[in-house]
């Protein structure tokens, strides 16, 4: 078994070894993952639908629609598996 203080000296150093390392694979997962993005709200919420014609609500309706598959299709693919591989660095 274990003593805390062992492990803990010997997570150090091991650390220390592969610093450079860990900080990197946070980073890239930090910037993937979008961690900090947030959306403006204010814009949205100023569009006035009544004024716009009908294709223009559809138009805009299929962009929002494409981008959320394309958000969820990036998190099945390349996010889920990132983060399994994070886990596991």
């Amino acid at each position: 078994m274990f003593d805390r203080r062992e492990l803990k000296s010997k997570a150090k150093i091991v650390l220390q070894r592969t610093y450079p390392n860990v900080f990197l694979a946070c980073l890239i997962v930090s910037l993937l993952s979008g961690s900090g993005i947030g959306l403006n709200t204010t814009q949205l919420q100023n569009l006035n639908f009544t004024e716009m014609s009908n294709i223009r609500i559809v138009v805009i309706c299929m962009i929002m629609g494409l981008l959320v598959l394309v958000g969820i299709l990036f998190s099945i693919f390349l996010l889920s598996p990132l983060l399994v591989g994070f886990r596991r660095f």
